[in-house]
């Protein structure tokens, strides 16, 4: 990697690739003062929207993957407006 000011600093790395992926820097967010429930919030999000990805939108499929059932799947994805 190069970069023109010779330092590689965050700006400089992109790790959301073609997909839009998310990744929650927990140690980031601790550091900066994030609350618990906002961090614990935002990972919730990400794995809902990754179980459908995965399962390319199929919530009965995404609901197993998680571990939960088809209700409590769609009534999390309501809560986060996914």
């Amino acid at each position: 990697m190069l970069s023109q000011s010779g330092v590689i600093t965050e700006e400089h790395l992109d790790f959301t690739g073609s997909d839009n992926r998310r990744f929650v820097d927990v140690g980031a967010r601790v550091r900066s003062g994030s609350r618990m429930s906002e961090l614990l919030a935002d990972v919730e999000r990400q794995a809902l929207s990754e179980a459908l990805n995965q399962t390319e939108g199929d919530r009965v499929a995404a609901s197993s993957l998680l571990g939960m059932n088809v209700s409590e799947f769609q009534e999390r994805l309501s809560t986060f407006g996914l």
